[in-house]
């Protein structure tokens, strides 16, 4: 979990994650893309979908094809 030592604010205001920050972030975001969820009655990982979105948005634009967003709710 990110706490205030996952952050360094530099002597400008600007705020950016440190190290071990970065790592947890990775490990989060790795770990919430490889878990899977139900739609249309399959199991898919979140990378799953973020793959076939972008093949269908590349079908959209390089052919034409309708495009209807993935709606997550």
């Amino acid at each position: 979990m990110l706490d205030d030592d996952s952050f360094v604010t530099n002597l400008d205001g600007s705020v950016y994650l440190s190290g071990s920050g970065k790592k947890l972030f990775i490990e989060a975001f790795q770990t919430k893309m490889y878990s899977k969820l139900k739609q249309d009655g399959k199991q898919f990982t979140y990378n799953q979908i973020v793959e076939r979105e972008i093949r269908n948005y590349q079908a959209y634009v390089r052919e034409e094809k309708k495009y209807q967003p993935y709606k997550y709710y």
